[in-house]
């Protein structure tokens, strides 16, 4: 899967007439509507999504090759082996294609 897009009408304030026509209160609720449209996108479909693993976090773009998604038991697994080459203080290795190298700090 990839990343869930928010396809939402997000020109809310710019549709207004030129001359407000409405209350105060009213008014002020269509300025904040774009970033709660956004909030709630974020709140309620990318985090569930990415947490489910639904979401798609890495992808060898340079081959055309497979995608794929990491939980963050994977990245914690992932991060340990990596641990085992890896000394602190040391730079990051050079990393094949697709690989990715994930610090964990607990």
């Amino acid at each position: 899967m990839s990343i869930p897009k928010l396809n939402e009408n997000l020109n809310i304030v710019s549709s207004l007439p030129n001359k407000p026509t409405l209350d105060a209160d009213s008014l002020k609720a269509k300025f904040d509507e774009g970033s709660n449209k956004i909030k709630d996108y974020i709140n309620n479909t990318l985090i569930p999504s990415t947490e489910a693993g639904q979401t798609l976090l890495i992808n060898d773009l340079t081959t055309g090759g497979t995608t794929k998604a990491l939980s963050a038991e994977m990245g914690k697994k992932l991060n340990n082996e990596k641990q085992k080459v890896i000394k602190y203080g040391t730079s990051v290795p050079t990393l094949a294609i697709g690989e990715v190298f994930i610090q964990i700090f607990e």
